[in-house]
């Protein structure tokens, strides 16, 4: 009975173990005294869960010291680095770019045969799924010499920390000023791109030691999700890689395994207007389906065919 009564835990979290009791003979409980015991039993842990899970803040008036010296600068030309999601792009981009940034399912005998090992970056995932996996993939290229990695999320960091790599921060860091930019430094960045919403002055206000770059070219992402739209709709079979918005624009659909990415219809370019985007170390160029031509016109300056735009650089959110 007490093992019965006990145990009707219904769509709770917990779970009944095992019960262990000492009984006099005689004695008689009924049974509504045995639901709400269970109920209080119940009550408790899940206080107990709650307090546990709680985070305790507290305020103070501390308030960070930033760099007395903010300017960043280059000398000649801009670097350039190019995020790549063809091995056509790879080839093309690599001896024009300062670094090409590769994804780690892209990496293949040619690519690390044809471009120097110190030049490519590798990215990680933008959802990891196997935290496992992924690690013992970046471990095999590392003992090759690829050494650096490009990191989308914060877990991505604790995975390269723990290898030992060079880390290169993403814009999805969301990197917004300069307490972000040093926070990021001292868990062990390198440099990192400056957050695609910030405007022209807010990179240019930028206190820190960390060299920051800005995306100056590149169809970007609106968004990212696990489930596929397109999937969803008509099935992989009869897959158009795009959607199509209420004004009749369309914007492609980057299919990875795990996840999809939703781009911009438009292309960013501020290409013809490097010299407004001040404080920064270096440009960062994102490829979508651009061929080897279209690749190399980028990283020498100049301007896509078709609608451009300008991001969130003069306008803000």
């Amino acid at each position: 009975m007490l093992t019965k009564q006990l145990s009707k835990l219904g769509d709770t979290v917990f779970s009944f173990g095992k019960l262990t009791a000492d009984i006099d003979e005689g004695l008689i409980v009924p049974a509504s005294k045995l639901n709400e015991l269970r109920r209080q039993v119940m009550e408790k842990l899940t206080e107990r869960i709650i307090e546990k899970n709680t985070p305790k803040y507290s305020v103070s008036d501390y308030f960070p010291v930033l760099t007395s010296s903010t300017e960043q600068s280059f000398s000649d030309k801009l670097p350039l680095r190019t995020f790549c999601r063809t091995r056509e792009q790879v080839m093309a981009a690599a001896w024009l770019s300062e670094y090409v940034i590769v994804p780690i399912e892209l990496l293949n005998e040619e690519i690390l045969g044809g471009v120097d090992s110190d030049k490519i970056i590798v990215s990680s995932p933008r959802f990891i799924v196997d935290e496992d996996k992924l690690t013992e993939k970046l471990a095999e290229l590392k003992a090759i010499g690829i050494n650096r990695l490009y990191c989308h999320t914060t877990d991505c960091i604790a995975i390269g920390r723990t290898l030992g790599m060079k880390l290169h921060g993403s814009f999805t860091l969301n990197v917004y000023n300069s307490y972000s930019a040093d926070k990021l430094q001292s868990l062990g960045l390198e440099d990192c791109v400056f957050s695609i919403e910030a405007t022209l002055p807010q990179i240019a206000e930028i206190r820190t030691s960390l060299p920051v770059g800005a995306v100056v070219y590149g169809r970007l992402p609106l968004m990212l999700t696990r489930n596929c739209p397109v999937k969803n709709e008509v099935g992989c079979g009869k897959c158009t890689k795009k959607l199509t918005d209420r004004t009749g624009r369309d914007l492609p659909v980057v299919c990875s395994k795990d996840y999809v990415e939703i781009m911009n219809a438009d292309r960013l370019c501020m290409l013809d207007r490097l010299d407004e985007i001040h404080n920064i170390a270096f440009g960062v160029i994102y490829l979508h389906d651009e061929n080897a031509a279209d690749t190399e016109a980028a990283l020498r300056g100049r301007k896509p065919q078709g609608n451009i735009t300008r991001g969130l650089y003069y306008r803000g959110i």
